[in-house]
């Protein structure tokens, strides 16, 4: 078959299982409420939302800036968040959940060089990243599960499973960096992680990390908690917050759709119902929160647009390149 019909195939799957998926979610609710719910929204509370997922991307650029720094490549405040920003309006659209890696390995390659370091970069953070929402997932959701169904432990086994696929996933980041390597396997790509596991393996950078993981996180809760306002739904405490956020950053993660869609409306749905708020409540905080996340990513396409992504290139750094 055909590079490009190849292509075509996976995306026109990958929208199938997104719409598979939204109408298994939609299917035994109520749509006229959640309907009425969406055209009577809170444009005041649906912009704290917005301002709040705008929030979580600078925090995750400066958890990028982070680890490049670590790795001896430092990215300045403003070209991380632009670089950052462009490379997400790629994630929100492309199939699959790694364009945005590939623009960031790209970009900073092509302003400072060392195509090897901005790749384990992107893979170590990529990598953690999803390995620290499935292990926090995993323990809260057995804890708060120890008293329902074992079917509900096998179904959240199921979606870590499924999350934890997007790392063999990135073997399509190297393969679109031509002309460096037609392909790359598994152990290949985990190779480069391991070229600077002395400068992210440190107790510092570890903390750092963490502590950037848990402020993202909490941009995330308070941008459900303001969906949920707009859809004229009571909100959760902010314990009960902060589990439907990690379940749908989880959600988001996993690579079998466009950008997580339908995984992360499912993940938020399935986990404001266990917290009691109603189906036609949680559905339309999802679907809200899923149209901040594209607000979030349209300064990112102007950025691309524009060509405004963080300027000339930089000079050589003083240390040897890798």
């Amino acid at each position: 078959m055909p590079s490009a019909l190849k292509k075509a195939a996976l995306i026109a799957l990958k929208l199938a299982v997104a719409g598979a998926l939204i109408w298994l979610i939609a299917r035994n609710a109520d749509l006229t409420a959640v309907w009425t719910r969406l055209a009577q929204i809170d444009r005041g509370a649906f912009a704290l939302g917005v301002a709040a997922m705008f929030g979580f991307c600078l925090v995750m650029a400066l958890r990028w800036r982070m680890l490049s720094a670590a790795a001896g490549q430092p990215i300045g405040g403003v070209r991380s968040a632009l670089l950052y920003l462009e490379a997400l309006s790629f994630n929100l659209v492309l199939p699959g959940s790694v364009g945005g890696e590939v623009v960031r390995v790209w970009r900073t390659t092509k302003l400072f060089g060392g195509l090897r370091r901005n790749i384990a970069v992107v893979l170590a953070e990529r990598v953690a990243n999803v390995g620290t929402l499935a292990l926090v997932n995993v323990g809260l959701w057995s804890v708060l599960l120890a008293a329902g169904s074992v079917e509900g432990l096998l179904a959240l086994a199921g979606v870590t499973a499924l999350a934890l696929a997007a790392a063999p996933g990135l073997r399509t980041m190297l393969r679109l960096l031509a002309p460096y390597r037609r392909r790359r396997t598994p152990r290949e790509v985990f190779r480069f992680g391991w070229l600077v596991r002395r400068r992210f393996l440190k107790p510092r950078v570890l903390a750092a990390f963490l502590l950037y993981c848990a402020l993202a996180y909490a941009m995330a809760a308070g941008a459900i908690a303001a969906a949920l306002a707009a859809a004229g739904a009571t909100s959760p405490g902010p314990g009960a917050l902060a589990a439907v956020a990690l379940a749908a950053l989880l959600g988001s993660s996993i690579p079998l759709s466009i950008a997580g869609l339908g995984f992360r409306e499912g993940a938020m749905v399935a986990a404001l119902g266990w917290f009691g708020v109603a189906q036609d409540a949680a559905l339309a905080a999802a679907l809200l929160f899923t149209a901040m996340l594209l607000l979030q990513a349209a300064p990112g396409l102007a950025i691309w647009l524009s060509g405004r992504n963080g300027g000339r290139p930089a000079p050589p750094a003083p240390y040897a390149a890798d």
